[in-house]
């Protein structure tokens, strides 16, 4: 089932300390952060820009509310499938990077400078590879991982680090199976499970995003019985978070659950279509797998009118790009129906 990819990758959304980070010295911020973080899985934007710009300017040298800043563009970014905020995005990253790296050449052994700094390159990362620009995307994204190692190196104990990780070792062993031709490399998927796991358990502010990436992979691993668990608990505080949301229905459809993988998807198109301005892709890949689901449960007639409608969308040339594949196989869909039809 095609669906939505999810705004997580190496270097993590929504990460930053731990029980030493700088939050703690500044008791203010990390209240702040956590109520900025609740904001964000509650889709409730607004404020939570509130929030960091306020942490920005009480503490302009620290990198802290510049990362947060950060990953809230490129999570409405994603969530949205608009980049109307794609300069404001790049100005955080670099004012994180700048401000991290300035922290690590007063002190070369500052945790949190290098766990900032990994979390600027692996948003960064994130966002090439979202473009396209698979060179740059690579380059920035291994740069978050090398700050994430350090820190482990340093500190074993330091959980929320080991989400970056988690996803790196994950997807590096994935990748390997489509390289077959080169030397055998371990296989780290299930080691970068646990590591999801562990953050999830043990982390502070990284746990929502681990528990995302966490039931992504293990539908992928057609886990689906785990996945629907680990995601069925974080909807219990974020009930209507799409990302959660979007792994239910996944999880689900797997276990053949269709009703209730329907009944996801559902929620998930109600919100989309309260979106200011959407610009109809969230909404073009939603209608779709519903069209799946309504065919895989028999209900033809149901699933022939959703991908009737993802056909009468007037879109501009760029939209067209983005959902070409769901377009083409919607029309052969609707264009097979009629030929039935006339038989």
């Amino acid at each position: 089932m095609k669906k939505k990819v999810f705004v997580l990758l190496i270097g993590g959304v929504f990460i930053t300390g731990h029980a030493r980070s700088v939050t703690e010295q500044q008791p203010d911020v990390h209240e702040q952060v956590m109520q900025g973080i609740e904001m964000v899985y509650l889709h409730q934007y607004s404020k939570a820009e509130k929030i960091f710009y306020k942490i920005q300017k009480s503490y302009s040298e620290n990198p802290t509310g510049y990362l947060f800043m950060a990953a809230l563009f490129y999570l409405r970014i994603v969530d949205e499938e608009s980049e109307a905020e794609e300069d404001y995005f790049y100005e955080n990253i670099n004012n994180a990077i700048s401000k991290a790296e300035i922290a690590l050449a007063h002190d070369e052994n500052d945790l949190y400078a290098y766990f900032y700094l990994g979390g600027a390159y692996g948003y960064l990362g994130m966002y090439q590879a979202r473009k396209k620009e698979w060179i740059s995307a690579l380059r920035n994204g291994w740069e978050g991982v090398l700050q994430l190692k350090r820190i482990v190196e340093m500190d074993s104990t330091f959980y929320d680090a080991y989400y970056g990780l988690g996803v790196y070792d994950y997807y590096r062993s994935k990748l390997m199976e489509l390289l077959w031709w080169l030397p055998i490399i371990t296989d780290n998927r299930e080691k970068g499970i646990q590591q999801l796991k562990e953050t999830m358990e043990r982390g502070i502010y990284s746990r929502e995003s681990a528990a995302c990436m966490a039931g992504k992979i293990l539908n992928e691993e057609r886990r689906f019985e785990e996945s629907v668990n680990i995601t069925k608990t974080m909807l219990q505080k974020y009930p209507d978070n799409r990302i959660f949301l979007w792994n239910l229905g996944d999880g689900y459809f797997g276990i053949k659950k269709y009703e209730d993988s329907e009944d996801c998807y559902h929620r998930i198109l109600n919100q989309v279509l309260e979106i200011k301005d959407q610009n109809r892709i969230q909404e073009i890949k939603v209608r779709y797998v519903l069209a799946q689901l309504m065919a895989a449960r028999g209900n033809r007639e149901q699933s022939l009118q959703e991908y009737k409608t993802i056909l009468s969308y007037s879109l501009n040339t760029d939209i067209k790009r983005q959902v070409s594949d769901i377009l083409v196989n919607s029309e052969k869909i609707v264009k097979k129906n009629i030929k039935d039809t006339i038989k």
